[in-house]
C-alpha cells in the first residue's frame, strides 16, 4: 500500500455552511487489491440489479426516464438521503449485503476475503499513521474510504441491500436510489400515512 497524505474537501455547497461547516476526508493511501475487488463487486451489483429488478440508478438519465414515465398527478413524491453513507458502512453491514447478493448471484468465499482485505485502511498524514476509531471506542482497520478504488461499488452493493428493505415499504417499482439519494412515489395519501412511511424509512 503506497502511503500518500490524506486531505479534506470542504462541503461549502451546503445551506448551513457558514454556521455549521462540514468537510469530507479523502484517503489517498489505498490498497491495489481494491482494483480487483472493484471489478468483482461491479459484476455482483450488475447481476443483483438485473435479477432483483431493484431500482438502483447509476446515472441521471435513468432517473429522468423513470420520472417522465410516471403519471405524476396520481402520486406524492418522497425524497430522502443516506447520511454519512461511506463512514457508516461496517464490516457487519458488508457481510449482510453480500449474503443478500448471494440470493441472486454466486459470491465465492474467497471474494469475501478479498473484499475484507481491500477494506483494511490506514490514514497517513505527514509521517503519522492513524486507524479508525469506532463508536464503542475500539480501533479497526476496516473502513470504506472515500477515494478508495472500490468504495463506490461497495456503496452500491449496500444500497441494493437497503432497497430490498425499502421495497417492502413503498413497493418494488416505486422506490429508487441514486448513490446516497433516494426517491420514492406513493399514491396521494393523507399526512398521517406519509408520516408513518417517514418513520418506517428512517
Amino acid at each position: 500500500m503506497p502511503l500518500k497524505n490524506a486531505y479534506i474537501t470542504v462541503k461549502d455547497h451546503k445551506d448551513n455552511f457558514l454556521t455549521h461547516p462540514k468537510c469530507r476526508l479523502i484517503n489517498t493511501s489505498k490498497s491495489d487489491v481494491g482494483r480487483i475487488v472493484k471489478v468483482k463487486i461491479d459484476c455482483i451489483n450488475k447481476a443483483v440489479r438485473l435479477k432483483s429488478k431493484l431500482m438502483q440508478w447509476t446515472d441521471t438519465d435513468q432517473v429522468l426516464n423513470w420520472f417522465t414515465g410516471l403519471e405524476k398527478q396520481t402520486y406524492s413524491f418522497f425524497k430522502f438521503d443516506v447520511v454519512d453513507f461511506y463512514p457508516s458502512i461496517s464490516e457487519k453491514l458488508v457481510i449482510k449485503s453480500l449474503i443478500f447478493a448471494g440470493i441472486y448471484t454466486s459470491v465465492p468465499t474467497e471474494d469475501l476475503s478479498l473484499i475484507k482485505n481491500a477494506c483494511k485502511s490506514i490514514l497517513y498524514e505527514q509521517g503519522n499513521l492513524w486507524q479508525k476509531k469506532r463508536a464503542n471506542n475500539t480501533s479497526s482497520l476496516f473502513d470504506v474510504a472515500q477515494g478508495s478504488f472500490m468504495g463506490a461499488e461497495l456503496c452500491e452493493l449496500v444500497g441494493l441491500f437497503l432497497l430490498d428493505g425499502l421495497k417492502n415499504i413503498f413497493g418494488l417499482e416505486r422506490v429508487g436510489l441514486y448513490r446516497d439519494d433516494g426517491l420514492a412515489v406513493l399514491p396521494n395519501s393523507s399526512g398521517y400515512i406519509v408520516e408513518r412511511l417517514k418513520k418506517q424509512t428512517h
